[in-house]
Order: C-alpha cells, then sequence, then structure tokens
C-alpha cells in the first residue's frame, strides 16, 4: 500500500494537481458492488473513508458504469453535481477527471484527480491520467479485495 500511495503522491506532484486518488469495489463477489475511495494523496480530512457509492453514482460510480472518462468543471456552481459528488463535497474539489483502470475489459478501479479551483481539463491532462490507469492497472488487481 504504501508503494501506492508514494505512487499517488509523485502523480500529484507531476501533475500539478490538489488530489489524486483511486476508488475500488470493496464488496464481496456475491453482493452488489460498493466503491470507496480506498488509496488518496492530497485529501483535507479522512472524510472520504466514509464515503460508498453503488454503481452509477457519484463520479467513481458514473465512470465504473460507462466504462468511459468523465470531467467536470465549476462542480461548485453545480448544486445538482455537488450533491451527486461526495468526494467533491468533502474535498472542495471543484472540477474533477475520473478515468477507469481495467484489466481485460473490466473495471477494477478509478483513478481520478482533482483541482480546489475550476479548472479546464486538456486533452493532455486526459491522456495522462488514462496512461497511468493503464500502468496501474496490473499492481492494482493484485491489490482489490
Amino acid at each position: 500500500m504504501k508503494n501506492i500511495e508514494n505512487w499517488l503522491y509523485e502523480r500529484r506532484r507531476g501533475w500539478a494537481c490538489d488530489f489524486v486518488g483511486i476508488a475500488v469495489n470493496c464488496a464481496p463477489d456475491d453482493v452488489p458492488q460498493i466503491i470507496r475511495w480506498r488509496y488518496v494523496s492530497g485529501n483535507q480530512s479522512d472524510a472520504y473513508q466514509k464515503i460508498r457509492l453503488k454503481v452509477g453514482r457519484g463520479i467513481a460510480g458514473m465512470v465504473w458504469k460507462t466504462g468511459r472518462p468523465q470531467a467536470d468543471e465549476a462542480i461548485f456552481s453545480q448544486p445538482d453535481k455537488l450533491l451527486e459528488y461526495p468526494i467533491a463535497r468533502v474535498e472542495s474539489l471543484d472540477s474533477m477527471l475520473a478515468v477507469p483502470i481495467t484489466v481485460e475489459n473490466k473495471v477494477i478501479g478509478i483513478l481520478a484527480i482533482g483541482f480546489r479551483h475550476t479548472h479546464s481539463f486538456t486533452e493532455e491532462e486526459l491522456t495522462n491520467v488514462s496512461t497511468a490507469a493503464e500502468k496501474l492497472a496490473p499492481t492494482l488487481k493484485g491489490l482489490v479485495i
């Protein structure tokens, strides 16, 4: 786990963002998936640990459901998004980009970055985060509960 935390810290510094997190399914195979933010860097508190999402809920749940990246800007000026994204609320993130971490076309996690100010994501940022998720997949596969 320490290696993942170091990896997240390095990515946060390199991407000059305020928050980097990995959400994973923490439920046993025989019950509906419960997505939790398991590994983070740049958090303001431990409140993220209490967030539990179903597939299709929150930014992580939406990316898990669709298998596609999602970016949202100016979240604090959109009350519906603010209610929908508990991670944005508890970490004061005004802009977020989340991408799926996949193994054999199956989502095993979500890699997200966030800014505490309004930020327009570039294609380069999307590519960088997506590439990082691809490289992270084999390591995360061995750690996922």
